[in-house]
């Protein structure tokens, strides 16, 4: 009974916190946009055309955008730490080097800051950041979406122009070659898959071919 009484009242403290983590960030949220729209409402429309309007509204957009991951993204994952040890299996054991160590990363709303905790593998002395991998960024510079973007503009355009549309846009700074080389990886990731694919059919049919002549 006593034990139950103690979830009960750590499940509400937990609640209570998100909650007032939540207002904090509404909060600065309310704050830049008023004066998002004040600069706004500056706006000489005798002086330059809608579309630098419309184009001012997506960089202040893509500012709250960055105001609501940064926020939002230790409320959803957390920040990584799982203790001051972690012992994935018998071989492989990771300490606990820093709780919040900053990295940035470019979104699709511009570049944000994250702190994680950050350990290090007993034996081989490896970097492992357990936020990093539950999204998607281990060793990556770009978020799964900004790397889905660049990736499809690199199918479908010359480098260069893929940088130069994702940059007008977005307004997101990646270089031809980060393109290139972001694109032929994904590239030889289907491959692998696809061949992969292809053998599984082979093995089925070949099974299927086997059983037909014992039958």
């Amino acid at each position: 009974m006593e034990l139950g009484k103690q979830k009960h009242s750590k499940t509400e403290e937990a609640k209570m916190k998100n909650i007032s983590e939540v207002e904090l960030v509404s909060e600065m949220i309310r704050t830049k946009a008023k004066e998002q729209i004040e600069g706004l409402l500056n706006f000489k429309r005798e002086n330059a055309s809608f579309i630098e309007l419309e184009l001012r509204v997506c960089k202040n957009l893509n500012e709250l955008g960055t105001i609501i991951l940064e926020n939002i993204i230790p409320l959803v994952y957390g920040d990584g730490y799982k203790g001051p040890k972690v012992e994935a299996n018998e071989e492989t054991i990771y300490n606990c080097v820093a709780k919040a160590r900053e990295r940035g990363l470019i979104t699709a709303f511009g570049r944000i800051s994250i702190k994680r905790a950050v350990y290090t593998e007993f034996h081989s002395g490896g970097i492992k950041s357990f936020l990093d991998e539950a999204l998607d960024i281990e060793d990556k510079r770009k978020s799964p979406l900004v790397r889905y973007w660049s990736d499809l503009l690199g199918t479908v355009a010359p480098f260069d122009e893929a940088k130069s549309t994702l940059e007008k846009i977005r307004g997101i700074s990646i270089s031809a070659t980060q393109i290139e080389l972001s694109t032929e990886s994904a590239g030889e990731r289907i491959t692998k898959a696809h061949n992969e694919d292809i053998k599984e059919i082979t093995l089925n049919n070949s099974l299927q071919a086997i059983s037909h002549q014992e039958l």
